[in-house]
Parts: C-alpha cells; sequence; structure tokens
C-alpha cells in the first residue's frame, strides 16, 4: 500500500511537471519574440518617417502647379476682344511716340541737310553779307512761325521741306524770317546733299525785304543745275559741276 501511494505521488508529481513545461517554454518564446522585435522596429520606423517625405513632396508640387496655373493658362488662353482692342491701342501709341520723337531728332537736330541744319547755315551766311547788313541793320535775328503764321520766334517751327532734285540729288527747302532795327524779311534757302553749303554752295539763297519788297539774291544756282542735270555724259555733268562751284554766284 504504500508503495503505491509513492507511484501515484511520483506520478503525479510527473504530470505536474510536464503540465509545467509548457508553461516555462512560452515565456521563454515570448523572451525571444521581445529579443527580436526591435530588429523589426527600425524598419517600420523608416517605413513610417518616409511617408511625411512624401506628403511633403506632394504638397510642394501641388502648390507650385497652383502658382504656375494662373500663368499657364493666361499664356494659353485666347485674348478677349477688350483685351486685343487695348493691346492694339497701346502699340499704336508706341509707334505713334517714335514716329514722332524721330521726326523731332530729325527736323531740330542741326547736322546735314536737316531743316535746322540749313535755317542755322543760312542765318549764318546771312550776318556775313553787308547787303543783308546795310538793309536790316545789327543785331540781326531769325525766327521761325507758326502754322498760321500769326506769332515768330526762334523756336517756332521752321517750315521746310525735302524733294528729289533733277539730278538725283536730295533737296532740302526752308523758309524763315529775318529781322533788324531797320526793318524785317523772308529767307528763302535750298541745299543739297551733292553742294556743300558751309562753303556757300546753294541750290539758292534769297532774301526778300518785307517792307520794300527788295529782293536781296546771296547765291542763285538754279539754273546751272538744270544745265548740268540735263548733260548726256557723267564728263559733261563732272565739268558743268566744277564751272558751277567756280562761278562768281558762291
Amino acid at each position: 500500500m504504500m508503495a503505491s501511494r509513492v507511484l501515484r505521488r511520483s506520478g503525479l508529481a510527473v504530470r505536474a511537471l510536464c503540465s509545467v513545461s509548457p508553461a516555462v517554454a512560452k515565456p521563454r518564446r515570448s523572451a525571444l519574440a521581445v529579443l527580436r522585435a526591435p530588429a523589426r522596429a527600425p524598419l517600420r520606423r523608416n517605413a513610417t518617417q518616409g511617408k511625411p517625405k512624401t506628403s511633403q513632396e506632394s504638397t510642394a508640387k501641388s502648390m507650385a502647379e497652383s502658382k504656375a496655373s494662373p500663368e499657364d493658362e493666361l499664356m494659353e488662353r485666347p485674348l478677349t476682344a477688350s483685351e486685343t482692342v487695348s493691346a492694339g491701342f497701346t502699340l499704336s501709341l508706341l509707334a505713334f511716340g517714335t514716329v514722332c520723337f524721330g521726326f523731332t531728332v530729325y527736323a531740330l537736330w542741326p547736322t546735314g541737310i536737316s531743316p535746322n541744319g540749313v535755317f542755322d547755315e543760312a542765318f549764318a551766311q546771312l550776318g556775313k553779307d553787308e547787303r543783308v547788313l546795310r538793309t536790316f541793320g545789327e543785331p540781326l535775328k531769325a525766327y521761325g512761325h507758326d502754322s498760321g503764321g500769326h506769332r515768330e520766334g526762334r523756336r517756332n517751327f521752321v517750315v521746310h521741306r525735302e524733294e528729289k532734285g533733277e539730278d538725283g540729288s536730295k533737296r532740302m527747302k526752308v523758309r524763315f524770317n529775318v529781322k533788324g532795327p531797320y526793318s524785317g524779311g523772308i529767307v528763302y534757302a535750298e541745299a543739297s546733299n551733292q553742294l556743300n553749303m558751309r562753303q556757300g554752295e546753294w541750290v539758292y539763297l534769297i532774301v526778300q525785304d518785307k517792307m520794300t519788297g527788295k529782293v536781296i539774291t546771296i547765291c542763285d544756282n538754279r539754273s546751272s543745275l538744270a544745265l548740268a542735270a540735263s548733260a548726256k555724259s557723267p564728263e559733261e555733268k563732272e565739268a558743268m559741276m566744277r564751272l558751277l562751284k567756280g562761278s562768281d554766284n558762291y
């Protein structure tokens, strides 16, 4: 009886040990799982850290597209009728302003055979002529006049006209006023790009007294230039021009 009891107790002990061994093994497995878990954690962290970067990039792209979209729409969409009219009007104003500026520079800049260049040179030569000084007196002043001819002044418009001569030369005609202590007069002058007006070579340079109607001819080579233009050969034309420059009209 005692032996059977001992055997039963030993069997119960073995069973208890067998029932306890799985419980003991489980904590070991969970411990291993806990030890292995940190190796996977960095991968999960990297994955979670990568998501905000992609969302920031997408947000930046969307903001850039939203900023560029209005410009793209303006570049691609057609102009309305009012915008087209406004753009055309602006371009017309710019073109008109450019033309006016060029004309003003051409008319006022005293170079070559521009209107003011002919005006200045003609007045300078009138001031050296004794007949002009005796008729009008000193000091002698030169004036332009407005479109109606009612007001005269140095800064007013100098009447001029550009033409092409019979010989193919470029001509510039001007008309202005002179005034001295004795009287006033009207000056008529025409210059050519083939003549040197600074050396006294003019197509014509004439002044008329307003009070008496007297005409003072400083230079008049119209007939000689017409004759030179009718020359049949370049040699004849050159000879006529030499005679013209050596005449007493200069």
